[in-house]
């Protein structure tokens, strides 16, 4: 659901290799990103190659009603903000379990 996202300060919509040369799927991103202010990344294998088709907009504050009807319906988003508001810049370990590493682009393409 592309309003799910819109619980956040910037939403994006990923596709692999999405036909940019497609009008009326342009069209229809486009109406997407002026109703929700959904961004939409193109996503390349290669790295270099994605790219940002639009950009998200940007708000201040977090739509805490979309975010509690979407905590309450799964208990994964529900762990993941209580995770967020407890976060501890001074204490990472303890989260280190709670979210994914960062991987460095070497170990994410190591053939490239």
């Amino acid at each position: 659901m592309i309003s799910n996202s819109s619980w956040a300060n910037e939403g994006y919509l990923v596709g692999h290799h999405i036909d940019t040369h497609n009008p009326q799927l342009m069209d229809l991103l486009k109406r997407l990103h002026a109703s929700f202010g959904i961004g939409v990344i193109d996503l390349r294998t290669d790295e270099d190659k994605s790219t940002i088709l639009l950009n998200a907009k940007y708000k201040e504050k977090i739509d805490y009603t979309v975010a509690l009807e979407l905590s309450e319906k799964n208990e994964e988003f529900s762990g993941f903000l209580k995770s967020v508001v407890d976060y501890d810049p001074k204490n990472q370990n303890r989260y280190k379990d709670e979210f994914d590493e960062i991987k460095k682009k070497e170990e994410l393409y190591p053939n490239s």
